[in-house]
């Protein structure tokens, strides 16, 4: 990857992709997601915008755009949406283990939790792909704000603690300081 993307620098691209990482992603392997972005974010052309393939949850958007990324996409929304999955920048939870549905469930606000899971599956699907797209682009608009303000490490640093496999990206951070200074 890191030759790939020497090589993909010494073009006329107007935009790098990072791609081959879904399976990162999926399998909760977050060190090694970092450590792919690193070593090819540190080959390329730094003012171009790079492109995280596939990177689709609002748990890793901060981290994403902290990490040099400037674009990423996904349809996680939906395919986790056609599995009861509910999407929140602190995880996913299926819909089957929630007893209530948590204050950021915003796609039906009048819905109790016995209705949404005893609806039938096409709508139940397309209220929660609705939940997990207000979700994505609620955390949007946070990193947003949070490069505005100053304060992107403060809210990569409270999504790495939500989770004991994003926290071991603290690791890799820390060893990527110098690196990231620049």
């Amino acid at each position: 990857r890191s030759k790939a993307a020497s090589d993909a620098s010494k073009t006329n691209a107007e935009l790098f992709p990072i791609g081959g990482v879904v399976p990162l992603m999926e399998q909760g392997r977050f060190q090694q997601l970092v450590k792919v972005v690193f070593a090819v974010k540190k080959e390329l052309d730094m003012s171009k915008p790079v492109h995280l393939f596939g990177c689709g949850h609002p748990m890793l958007f901060a981290l994403a755009v902290f990490m040099g990324c400037d674009i990423f996409d996904s349809s996680s929304y939906a395919k986790f949406a056609s599995r009861d999955s509910l999407m929140f920048t602190w995880g996913t939870r299926k819909l089957d283990d929630l007893e209530v549905l948590p204050s950021e469930f915003s796609a039906a606000p009048d819905i109790s939790i016995k209705e949404l899971k005893t609806m039938e599956a096409g709508k139940r699907q397309q209220i929660i792909a609705m939940h997990n797209l207000i979700v994505s682009f609620t955390e949007i608009r946070r990193v947003k704000q949070a490069i505005h303000e100053g304060t992107l490490w403060e809210l990569v640093e409270n999504r790495l603690r939500n989770s004991p496999a994003l926290m071991k990206v603290f690791e890799v951070l820390k060893k990527e300081r110098k690196w990231l200074s620049k």
